[in-house]
């Protein structure tokens, strides 16, 4: 992926709407961001490469997705956890290895999902998302 496809790309999404050399900056900062992330390798020429979420990066996905309205296989499967480069059964993988060390509570039984935050919120402010969603 080169600047130049980057420029290209985001003028696809907005043509016309940024000069070259604006279009050519948006673009080099992109580019330098997504590799600072882990999510691009290289110098001139950047190659996509897929990062290895952590336990507590996958945990915090699926929370944030939780307080998004998600539930069930769709915290593994949307959203936050998306982002992380992580499959589903990769992110119920961290998910049991987050609920052995006591950070959330899990229950997985084949096509069911339910993942609860004692640590991170009260019964109560469950109960309201609950309600909301």
């Amino acid at each position: 992926m080169t600047r130049d496809q980057t420029a290209d790309w985001i003028d696809s999404l907005e043509p016309n709407r940024f000069s070259e050399t604006t279009l050519m900056s948006i673009a080099k900062n992109i580019n330098s961001s997504w590799t600072q992330a882990g999510y691009l390798a290289g110098k001139v020429r950047k190659t996509r490469i897929y990062s290895s979420p952590t336990v507590g990066s996958v945990v915090y996905g699926l929370f944030l997705n939780y307080i998004d309205g998600r539930r069930g296989l769709q915290l593994v499967q949307e959203g936050y956890v998306k982002l992380l480069d992580c499959t589903p059964q990769d992110a119920i993988e961290k998910a049991r290895q987050a609920a052995q060390r006591g950070w959330i509570v899990l229950k997985h039984v084949e096509g069911a999902l339910e993942v609860g935050f004692p640590r991170f919120l009260s019964s109560q402010e469950m109960s309201q998302l609950n309600e909301q969603n």
